[in-house]
């Protein structure tokens, strides 16, 4: 922890990564898949808009992790074409990762 900045940057850097390993079981992509220059963007805003959306719920609303998120999020979106869809759907996902980690997402057997 003391390699960050702050408390809500190492917070801020786990929900991130969180949010990533939910990629799999709810079948953002597979394991072994290596993922295209636009996939890998499209994580990478779902993964980002999760972590936002946690440390709101943890009260983690500093201006500085806010404009550091919107810079990233807004890195991320130059390098989709269709940006007002890719950002639609990342939020869909990110909320429905958010929900997983919370315990709040039931997921069907297949």
């Amino acid at each position: 922890m003391n390699r960050f900045e702050s408390t809500e940057a190492y917070y801020a850097v786990l929900f991130h990564e969180l949010v990533h390993s939910t990629g799999v079981e709810l079948k953002r992509f597979k394991e072994d898949e290596r993922d295209s220059d636009g996939d890998y963007s499209r994580e990478e805003l779902v993964a980002e808009i999760g972590s936002c959306y946690l440390q709101n719920l943890c009260g983690m609303n500093t201006e500085t992790r806010k404009r550091q998120s919107s810079a990233y999020i807004s890195g991320w979106l130059k390098h989709l074409t269709d940006n007002k869809k890719d950002f639609t759907s990342a939020c869909t996902r990110a909320e429905k990762a958010v929900k997983f980690i919370l315990g709040e997402l039931e997921l069907k057997e297949e």
